[in-house]
């Protein structure tokens, strides 16, 4: 079976993108396009692996990254953002994120 994956991304392309490459790669994902969207599925599911983007609508991905790790503690959780601070880093970073990329980025990072 696939492992299942959540992505949180406003950009349709980008969120298309990234779900044809990652079931390519063997994986189940399921991409939403909001927080609200993303907090509501990770309140009944603990996914092993959430790929967000950072700056999406009147919450931001930091906040899928609690909630993800309020529902499982060993998700890893990969932030993305094209407006990338260092304090943003260091945000995502103490509040245990996996990994951290700066967009654009290349669909093999």
């Amino acid at each position: 079976m696939s492992q299942k994956l959540l992505i949180v991304e406003d950009d349709p392309s980008v969120r298309n993108t990234m779900v044809t490459v990652l079931e390519l790669e063997g994986y189940a994902p399921e991409a939403v396009a909001s927080t609200r969207e993303a907090i509501a599925l990770l309140a009944t599911e603990a996914y092993p692996i959430v790929i967000s983007d950072i700056y999406l609508d009147e919450r931001t991905g930091i906040d899928i990254l609690h909630a993800a790790r309020r529902q499982n503690p060993d998700c890893a959780v990969i932030l993305m953002s094209g407006r990338g601070s260092m304090e943003t880093v260091m945000t995502a970073t103490a509040g245990g994120a996996f990994e951290y990329l700066a967009k654009p980025f290349e669909m093999a990072q």
